[in-house]
């Protein structure tokens, strides 16, 4: 299990996640940042699972998933603390 600690101005982000043969097999996503509705952290991690560890990809999911919420975070403060796994 692998951990990355982010601090952005929108909060900590914390990630820790199994990778094996650079595919994520399981992701958690914790912190003190805002996001609405929360139920988005659920979707990204579930989104990510099963990918390459290959940020630009991972960005774009996270983009599209947070595109329409609410949050202290932007999608680059997550795609930094999930490189932050490598």
């Amino acid at each position: 299990m692998l951990s990355s600690n982010y601090k952005s101005p929108g909060g900590l982000i914390r990630i820790k996640a199994d990778i094996q043969e650079n595919k994520i097999n399981d992701i958690m996503i914790t912190g003190d940042f805002f996001i609405f509705p929360d139920s988005r952290i659920e979707e990204i991690e579930n989104a990510l699972k099963g990918k390459e560890l290959n940020l630009d990809e991972i960005r774009n999911i996270i983009d599209e998933i947070l595109k329409d919420s609410q949050s202290t975070l932007e999608t680059e403060d997550f795609v930094n603390a999930i490189a932050g796994l490598q």
